[in-house]
């Protein structure tokens, strides 16, 4: 599923509802994968309204993924990539968190070393 770009809407749960359905009436299951948005605010309303539905409708969707993170990104509008040598989060990982739960917990928990 390929979706027109955040500039023409900030509401993208509209453009999932069809899938949603489609995934619910044929007993199946989806992913949403490689999706971002940049730091301004058509794009965070449009992330949020994605993420709000992906979460109401976890019945039929598996998960999620962020579409760019890794340094060899550096200044591009989608990364997740922390900044300032890993000590600050880009705008785009507050819109997030509130939909990873205690993921992180788990994943850091013992650090990256264990």
């Amino acid at each position: 599923m390929t979706i027109v770009p955040i500039g023409a809407s900030s509401h993208r749960a509209n453009e999932l509802v069809g899938l949603t359905d489609w995934l619910r009436s044929h007993g199946r299951r989806g992913f949403l994968g490689e999706f971002a948005g940049a730091n301004n605010a058509n794009c965070h309303a449009a992330i949020v309204s994605a993420m709000n539905h992906l979460d109401t409708n976890n019945a039929v969707w598996l998960g999620w993924s962020w579409w760019a993170a890794g340094p060899w990104w550096g200044d591009y509008m989608y990364s997740l990539e922390p900044t300032a040598n890993f000590s600050t989060d880009r705008a785009q990982m507050d819109w997030l968190l509130p939909y990873i739960g205690n993921a992180g917990d788990l994943l850091f928990k013992n650090g990256f070393e264990n």
